[in-house]
């Protein structure tokens, strides 16, 4: 028996195959298909995209399956269907704390896969059946303290050759955060050989954001290039900060040379550099994304707060990078629901931009459709089709051909995230069965000039329409029913809590789930699906669950690693965040004792603050210049590590005592600064971010690399002595 709770499913898809497919030019043709294959409890990062020529697409994540985060990418076919299992990226050799990754496809198919691993940015060539060209390419090494490098984006050059660009963290120097970039041949050879440790890790790099040494602060880079070779950056801009409260806007950078990216000596950068969002108050904007279309225009969406909630906007340029048009709004939502994170592909006559979005009360993906003069095409919809209430986030979308996108996203439908995709394009049905020939030919069991949409070619009791609907697979029994009540592991009705009654499925004492980890206990079909759980009390104690760091021991008995506390973490007695080596190294620090949030020196920040930006917790002015470390950081936007951070020879507490501006070396006192006397700079030069010099074919040599690092050791060392 499968009659219970179908009979509104049937009715349901009747009307639909009435009302036709026809009646909207975007349609679902692949329901949501799970990508990764990483075991129950395994979570993932967010995913990213690129199509080949040949159709083939390459998706990759992070995952930590393995109890580390490493990079996982797999290949489907222009129809969805596997290419082969999902791999890992890196090898042996590289750090285990992978994220972030960016892909791009050359013309022969051939792909590239850049990430940040642990603290440096890597990246590896694959052929184009998945096989990988040579080991991972250390694209920087980030060996200085508090050194952050992060967010790569790559594209492809018209000659095969790659860019790869990052951004980067230098709260040792300054609080200035550069996005930069590194050029390499097809074969993955850097265009300017360097040598990291005698040429320092930014030899051979360019910048991308500002002219004005000290004055930018970009992140979240990406960047297109088209068949002209023109390259077109943008990123997320946080100068306004210092220069007019705004709290973030959307900058580009325009390059009609990829020969013509490196800098001057005195730190001028080339090409055009301008800000693009158009928004005339100090809301917020963030993490823009930019593609080229086939007609090698760039089109480009960020999300935008100035509505009070975010939303998602655009904007297009021509080939030249000339705009076409003023900036638009994407999303359609009326309300105050917020849109986030957005992701776009384009066609030579249609762009998709999709992004992250809480209207429905939960995060979901939804997605638009504009024309090529940037007119939307009909309202919002929603991607990700499951039932319940769980969440999906993170999209990345990518254009297939003809009229067809795919777009690929994280969602923790099975209880955590997982990567999810489908495709969408126009509809086409050549038998008016209400099965759109692109799933038809996906599966093997289908025939695209057959009426087969009542037919049950697995013989689970779904039809072929009620299998597309829901997402199923047609040709693979998904559902076992052992009561004949259409409830399951696998069922479309639901899973089911007791299987041997046809009257119990969904309310059963037994079934429990106290602390919401998606483990049951006491359930028969639950604990088929994900289960049992040996530990309902604590969310982060179930089968298959990575260590936390969080002093217990989060796996059950035969688990690798059952019975350890924190296997593989730093040492951490206390469990408050903070390494005990690095607590023992301060006389007002105990290692035994969760002090995390104290502040034992009174400078306004706590200890955990501290130890993240490198500061001394017993000290409240660590780098001597009359001011608190937390005013450094959250009054005055000063470096806490560098007395001087303009460089203009007057200490930060002078600047501020005598009404002048600590960030601008051309605002100083009018008399000798009596804390630093004789300190001074040569030629004007800035002591906050240092300045490019001359090196081989325009390379970018930071001659602060190793001056600045050894002064503040020496300093730390002569204070540490003091004591």
């Amino acid at each position: 028996m499968k009659t219970k709770c179908k009979t509104l499913l049937l009715f349901g898809l009747a009307l639909a195959m009435m009302a036709g497919p026809s009646a909207q030019a975007f349609e679902l043709l692949v329901p949501d298909f799970r990508v990764d294959q990483g075991q129950v409890g395994a979570e993932v990062g967010p995913p990213a995209i690129a199509v080949a020529p040949n159709q083939t697409i390459i998706i990759s994540w992070a995952d930590n399956r393995n109890g580390n985060w490493d990079i996982f990418t797999r290949r489907l076919d222009g129809m969805g269907r596997f290419l082969g299992d999902d791999f890992r990226v890196g090898y042996s050799d590289a750090p285990s704390l992978h994220g972030g990754p960016a892909v791009a496809v050359q013309s022969n198919n051939r792909f590239v896969i850049s990430w940040t691993g642990a603290l440096d940015i890597y990246a590896r060539r694959f052929d184009q059946n998945g096989n990988p060209l040579g080991d991972s390419i250390l694209v920087m090494h980030t060996d200085l303290t508090g050194h952050v490098a992060d967010w790569p984006a790559i594209a492809i050059e018209p000659n095969e050759g790659f860019i790869i660009s990052w951004h980067e963290r230098w709260p040792v120097y300054c609080l200035c955060e550069p996005i930069l970039g590194r050029r390499y041949d097809a074969q993955g050879n850097p265009l300017i050989p360097y040598d990291p440790i005698e040429d320092g890790p930014w030899a051979g790099t360019f910048q991308v954001n500002g002219n004005q040494l000290g004055s930018f602060a970009g992140i979240y880079p990406s960047f297109a290039i088209n068949a002209s070779a023109h390259a077109f950056f943008v990123w997320a801009d946080f100068r306004g900060i210092y220069d007019d409260g705004d709290e973030g806007n959307i900058y580009a950078r325009y390059y009609d040379s990829l020969d013509n990216l490196y800098g001057d000596s005195l730190g001028n950068l080339p090409g055009i550099e301008w800000r693009m969002d158009q928004e005339v108050g100090v809301a917020e904007a963030s993490h823009p994304k930019v593609a080229k279309d086939p007609n090698q225009r760039f089109i480009i969406t960020w999300s935008d707060q100035r509505s009070g909630n975010w939303d998602i906007y655009g904007r297009r340029y021509d080939a030249t990078a000339n705009p076409l048009g003023n900036e638009f709004r994407v999303d359609a939502d009326p309300g105050s629901a917020n849109a986030t994170l957005p992701s776009l592909a384009a066609s030579s006559d249609r762009t998709v931009i999709s992004w992250t979005d809480d209207r429905d009360g939960r995060e979901q993906v939804y997605a638009r459709l504009f024309d090529a003069s940037g007119a939307g095409l009909g309202n919002d919809f929603r991607v990700n089709r499951d039932r319940g209430a769980n969440l999906a986030s993170s999209p990345a979308v990518g254009y297939l051909g003809g009229s067809s996108f795919i777009f690929v996203w994280q969602d923790d439908r099975n209880g955590n995230r997982d990567i999810y995709a489908s495709i969408w394009g126009e509809w086409t049905d050549a038998d008016n069965d209400g099965l759109p020939d692109l799933y038809e030919q996906r599966y093997s069991c289908l025939q695209a000039n057959t009426v087969d949409h009542s037919a049950d070619p697995d013989g689970d009791g779904y039809t072929n329409l009620e299998e597309y609907q829901q997402g199923t697979d047609p040709c693979v029994a998904d559902c076992t029913d052992n009561d004949g009540d259409g409830f399951g592991p696998g069922c479309l009705a639901g899973p089911d809590c007791d299987d041997a009654d046809p009257d119990n499925w969904i309310i059963c004492a037994a079934c429990a789930d106290d602390d919401g980890d998606a483990y049951f206990s006491g359930c028969d079909a639950y604990t088929i699906r994900s289960g049992p759980d040996c530990e309902d009390h604590a969310a982060g104690i179930f089968p298959g669950a990575p260590e936390l760091c969080d002093c217990i021991d989060n796996q059950c008995p035969g688990d690798a690693g059952y019975g350890v506390v924190d296997e593989g973490c730093t040492p951490d007695a206390d469990c408050d965040g903070m390494p005990d080596d690095w607590e023992k190294r301060y006389d007002c620090m105990d290692p035994t004792q969760a002090d995390a949030l104290s502040d034992y020196d009174a400078d306004g920040l706590s200890n955990h603050a501290e130890y993240s930006w490198g500061l001394d917790p017993c000290e409240a002015d660590t780098d001597d210049d009359d001011l608190a470390d937390g005013e450094e950081l959250d009054l005055y936007r000063t470096d806490p590590l560098n007395r001087d951070t303009d460089g203009d020879g007057y200490n930060d507490g002078t600047e501020v005592k005598e009404g002048t501006d600590p960030l601008d070396p051309a605002s100083y006192p009018n008399r000798p600064d009596p804390n630093d006397a004789g300190l001074q700079y040569s030629g004007g030069g800035s002591s906050r971010c240092g300045q490019l010099a001359d090196g081989p074919a325009g390379a970018g040599v930071w001659w602060l690399a190793t001056f600045v690092p050894w002064l503040i050791r020496e300093r730390r060392r002569l204070k540490q002595k003091r004591r």
